[in-house]
């Protein structure tokens, strides 16, 4: 089972998240329940999603507009403290400003969702590193990716498996921004823009700078000394 729970000021903690080991949600969270006005903003029911097709809310959006109403009056400058308990007892505790840990709050739902747009975020998640910074984010996500189709037993040359991440990235990218309008209309402080707005940002920079971060992971390769060079005191073989 894992836990996350945030302080956002003083005198103020609220139990965000309670997810069990497949990501059901098993606390609801605070504030009740947003609906949001699809034909206002105009937004069709999204084609994958049974959940939508029925007139319902997808597992996404529910948790994404849960945070959102939850944390609607917080301001990006204010102080978040997330500690987060893993299913393998690992305690891990950070100060951050509040959005960064929306945003991390954002990802954590996202990966839990079972939204099938997103099946890239669910395997990234015991990768994911919430300290990381956008390149390494990256390697995190394009290793679970790799991961995954190895996995699944699929053979894809190199062109292959970059185009298919490429548009594991672009359903990312669709699917934040069905939901950004909403998120605008929950907030009264900037905090969950900022946080959402940094999501969408970080898709868009994984589709203009993967040649640029592929091309730098490749050339550490090939820098590094092939074992048949390395001295003979290695005994390697």
């Amino acid at each position: 089972m894992q836990h996350i729970y945030i302080a956002t000021a003083p005198k103020r903690l609220v139990e965000v998240l309670t997810l069990d080991q497949y990501g059901n949600w098993l606390t609801a969270f605070g504030n009740g329940h947003f609906l949001p006005d699809r034909e206002k903003l105009g937004l069709a029911a999204c084609p994958f999603c049974e959940d939508e097709r029925q007139g319902g809310l997808c597992k996404a959006e529910k948790g994404i507009y849960s945070i959102a109403n939850t944390f609607s009056d917080v301001a990006s400058i204010e102080t978040m403290t997330m500690v987060m308990v893993r299913t393998d007892g690992q305690i891990l505790t950070r100060v951050e400003s509040a959005q960064r840990g929306l945003t991390n709050l954002f990802i954590t739902a996202l990966s839990f969702s079972g939204c099938p747009k997103l099946s890239l975020m669910s395997w990234s998640w015991d990768y994911y590193v919430a300290s990381a910074n956008d390149k390494d984010l990256f390697y995190a996500f394009f290793s679970a990716f790799l991961t995954g189709k190895y996995l699944q037993m699929e053979e894809k040359n190199n062109g292959e498996l970059r185009q298919e991440f490429m548009a594991e990235i672009r359903d990312l990218y669709e699917t934040l921004n069905r939901f950004v309008g909403n998120i605008k209309i929950l907030s009264t402080k900037d905090a969950n823009m900022n946080a959402f707005i940094s999501l969408i940002d970080l898709a868009t920079l994984f589709q203009l700078r993967i040649d640029k971060y592929l091309g730098h992971f490749r050339s550490m390769l090939a820098n590094e000394v092939p074992l048949h060079n390395c001295p003979k005191s290695h005994n390697c073989p």
